[in-house]
């Protein structure tokens, strides 16, 4: 994991660098989500070392992006996933994608929050959630948030790296390292 991530990190950047528009970015975004999601579909994961199956990937590719954003992949989206084929990368779509909405993210300082709770969040919770973090971060937050039946109550959240556990679990584990 650590390694596709250190693999994908240029390869973002450097889209990233190519789009010189908000147009572009969120063009070029919407191009990879779409791309992450193929990826994870076992059949293309198992037919990804077939030279042949790069054409037929593009294609439908081109049809999922025309489904999308009503344009066909542009020739540097055809030619970026030439070159993620001809050196073997294409499996690293997903962390590209990842790392490239974390340097749209950080260029319109915004914060991507995970938020995992043992309930589902009412709104006014969420928006509170999301008041307190911008106040503490600095930055307008972006929540996803999402439930966990096993956490019993409370909520986990991270953000950059960072993790806060307030949930019942977390804090009896917590207590239990404690009298150990």
């Amino acid at each position: 994991m650590a390694h596709s991530k250190t693999i994908a990190r240029p390869y973002a950047k450097a889209v990233f660098a190519q789009a010189n528009t908000q147009d572009a970015q969120q063009s070029w975004r919407e191009f990879l989500q779409v791309g992450a999601q193929m990826m994870q579909d076992s059949f293309v994961q198992s037919h990804l070392n077939l030279p042949e199956f790069t054409q037929q990937l593009t294609a439908w590719l081109d049809q999922w992006m025309v489904e999308k954003r009503q344009s066909a992949l542009s020739k540097e989206e055809k030619n970026f996933l030439a070159i993620l084929a001809e050196q073997n990368r294409l499996a690293v779509l997903p962390e590209i994608a990842d790392f490239y909405e974390q340097l749209m993210h950080a260029k319109q300082n915004v914060c991507k929050v995970n938020v995992r709770s043992a309930q589902p969040l009412k709104e006014d919770e969420q928006q509170s959630l999301k008041k307190t973090l911008t106040q503490k971060i600095g930055r307008q937050v972006q929540l996803d948030v999402s439930e966990q039946a096993d956490l019993l109550a409370g909520v986990i959240i991270e953000y950059e790296g960072q993790v806060i556990d307030q949930t019942l679990k977390g804090r009896l584990n917590r207590l239990a390292r404690s009298l150990d």
